[in-house]
């Protein structure tokens, strides 16, 4: 039986796919299928996966249209067969003894998720910056990942999660925090989760990247919609910062939500959630002076715009 799935979507990276591939069947533990989604790739990602695929049978091509990656790893896991899921991005790449250091950990004692420490690496500069993961033994797995000061991180790739664990897939409406909606989705404050403070997934960050493109998209605006039903799923301790993050989301599209003309039902569902959200917060001690001000300002600005589109 195969112990673990490794599920990578890919869309347009020949530049970067055959250095996670190869990361990937370097582990020195070998007891795993690779599931590689090519996404409606324009490029030569599909050729060159299917090559490698051609010299180790571990590795299994699903080759579909440009739906994003949300799509892509359900697909994926409809058909993975590994009793535990890791999720790979296309452009990254693993250490060489990640698998088998976590794969130990995670069964020690029949672990939900095993989760370790990461690099940062800055395709730009060729920079490396090693994240050491803490450890808070009192702590729940959902309080650490939604609680951005742990660096545990809402997204998957530094995670060993066990297959029988994922009752509720990607939701593939949304873009932007789909991530952490995925967790939040399927754990809870009992899901028992054991961390390797070492780094051993190398994360690039690059200026292609969807999470650090400065570039605007609509589907950027699904934040909102994801937020809604993260934060009632949220620990109470993470929930005035998340609705910190929704109301400056808020904002930041707010130009975009009316030039598009969404329905004003839409506009107004957001509005009334953002002003909601405001008076629970404004004088939260979970927020710090800065971000209190920046509430300020974010609302005053907007004030003063809407009064000066109205200038003639």
């Amino acid at each position: 039986m195969t112990e673990i799935s490794i599920i990578t979507p890919a869309y347009n990276a020949e530049k970067y796919i055959a250095r996670c591939m190869e990361s990937v069947l370097k582990q020195t533990y070998k007891n795993f299928e690779h599931i590689i989604v090519n996404d409606g790739s324009m490029d030569n990602t599909l050729k060159i996966c299917m090559d490698m695929a051609e010299k180790d049978q571990r590795i299994k091509i699903i080759d579909k249209k440009n739906e994003g990656v949300s799509k892509a790893r359900n697909e994926a896991l409809k058909i993975a067969n590994g009793k535990y899921i890791f999720f790979a991005d296309a452009d990254d790449w693993l250490e060489p003894n990640m698998l088998e250091i976590m794969y130990k950990e995670i069964t020690q004692k029949d672990y939900d998720i095993a989760v370790c420490g990461y690099n940062n690496y800055y395709e730009n500069t060729k920079k490396t910056e090693s994240i050491y993961l803490d450890k808070f033994e009192e702590r729940s797995f959902v309080s650490l990942i939604s609680d951005n000061s742990t660096k545990y991180g809402g997204f998957p790739w530094n995670k060993l999660i066990k297959h029988e664990l994922i009752k509720k897939m990607f939701n593939e409406n949304v873009h932007y925090f789909e991530n952490l909606l995925f967790f939040m989705e399927n754990c809870n404050n009992e899901t028992k989760y054991v961390v390797v403070k070492d780094p051993l997934y190398n994360y690039c960050i690059n200026d292609t990247s969807a999470v650090h493109t400065k570039k605007y998209s609509l589907k950027k605006i699904s934040t909102l919609d994801a937020m809604e039903i993260v934060i009632p799923l949220l620990p109470s301790e993470n929930v005035d910062i998340h609705k910190y993050i929704f109301i400056c989301s808020y904002y930041e599209n707010l130009h975009y939500i009316k030039a598009c003309k969404f329905d004003r039902s839409v506009i107004y569902k957001f509005l009334n959630k953002k002003n909601e959200y405001y008076k629970e917060i404004k004088k939260s001690s979970k927020l710090t002076k800065k971000q209190k001000i920046k509430l300020f300002v974010l609302a005053r600005l907007n004030f003063i715009y809407s009064c000066a589109k109205k200038i003639r």
